[in-house]
């Protein structure tokens, strides 16, 4: 399904919508009653729309690098996304001890939402720029 998305729209669009889905589905975790029932029905929700977000990154990160060297490429941009993860849930462990798990599933939205701000900033300010094509040599 995530595949069919990043077909319909752009892979960029396609990752930032499935970013703020997945940060509305932390809040509504958070939000609802702590029971046995919800847990398990929100833990299939997210590890759906986390299957989608993998598969929009895959699409982005695809998108992103062109042409040539494809495993090489990719592999850079997967072993990038790895690192703020890894911090993330870090921190995340460190609030959910702090303050408890709903602080923890806002604080996970919240980085979401600010992701997908950066993500918009980065591309304005990519497509304002006056870019210098140089041809390869020889």
């Amino acid at each position: 399904m995530g595949g069919t998305l990043c077909q319909r729209f752009h892979p960029r669009s396609a990752y930032a919508g499935i970013g703020l889905g997945l940060a509305a589905v932390a809040v509504l975790m958070g939000v609802c009653p702590a029971t046995v029932s919800m847990y398990i029905f929100w833990n299939l929700v997210y590890a759906f729309v986390v299957g989608l977000a993998y598969a929009a990154f895959t699409a982005l990160a695809l998108d992103a690098m062109g042409k040539g060297s494809a495993a090489t490429k990719y592999n850079v941009f997967a072993s990038l996304a790895n690192f703020p993860g890894w911090w993330l849930g870090l921190l995340l462990g460190v609030v959910a001890q702090k303050w408890g798990a709903r602080r923890m599933l806002f604080t996970e939205a919240a980085f979401g939402i600010a992701g997908v701000i950066v993500l918009a900033f980065s591309v304005h300010f990519v497509r304002t720029q006056r870019w210098t094509v140089v041809p390869p040599a020889g």
